[in-house]
C-alpha cells in the first residue's frame, strides 16, 4: 500500500507542476494581451488626434489654395494688361482696346534683339565672357517667352479681330 500511495503522490506532484506550469503560461498570456490592447487603444487615440487635426488643417489649406489661385489670377490680368499696352504701343495705335487694331496678327520682328558690338567683342578674361553668355542666355530665355506671348496674343487677334476685318470689307 505504501508503494501504491507513493506512485499516487508521485503522479499528484506532477500533476501540479503541470498545472503550475499551465497556469503561469495563462498569467503571461494574459498579461500580453492585456498590453497588446493597451497599446491599440494608445494607437487608435494617436490616430484619432492624427485625424482631427487633419479635419482642421483641410479647410485652411482649401482657403490658402483659393488665396494663391486669386493672387496668381490677379498677376496675369496684370501681365496680361501690360502686354497689351506694350501691344498697343508698338503697333502705334492710341486707341484702348485690342478690337481696333488694324490688322488680325501683331507687328512681325525680325528675330532676336542683337547685342551691342562691344559685348560681340572676344572678351579677354572667362568671367566676363560667362557673364556675356549669362545675358544671351537670359535675352534668348526673354524671346523665347515674348515669341510664345506673341502667339497667344495672335490668336486672341484673330479671333476679336474677325468683325473688324468684316466691317472693314463693309466699308
Amino acid at each position: 500500500m505504501q508503494g501504491q500511495t507513493a506512485g499516487v503522490l508521485t503522479a499528484l506532484e506532477g500533476q501540479s507542476t503541470q498545472v503550475k506550469e499551465a497556469v503561469e503560461g495563462m498569467d503571461k498570456l494574459l498579461k500580453d494581451l492585456a498590453k497588446a490592447d493597451k497599446d491599440r487603444e494608445g494607437d487608435i487615440k494617436n490616430l484619432k488626434e492624427d485625424l482631427e487635426a487633419l479635419k482642421e488643417l483641410i479647410p485652411k489649406m482649401v482657403e490658402k489654395t483659393k488665396e494663391d489661385q486669386k493672387y496668381a489670377m490677379g498677376e496675369l490680368q496684370s501681365e496680361l494688361k501690360s502686354l497689351r499696352s506694350l501691344l498697343l504701343n508698338r503697333s502705334g495705335s492710341g486707341s484702348s482696346s485690342l478690337t481696333s487694331l488694324p490688322s488680325a496678327s501683331p507687328p512681325a520682328f525680325s528675330g532676336r534683339p542683337g547685342l551691342p558690338a562691344w559685348q560681340l567683342a572676344p572678351q579677354q578674361t572667362s568671367t566676363s565672357a560667362l557673364t556675356t553668355q549669362q545675358t544671351q542666355q537670359g535675352a534668348a530665355k526673354e524671346d523665347d517667352k515674348e515669341k510664345s506671348k506673341e502667339k497667344e496674343r495672335e490668336a486672341e487677334g484673330a479671333e476679336e479681330a474677325t468683325p473688324n476685318v468684316e466691317e472693314a470689307a463693309d466699308k
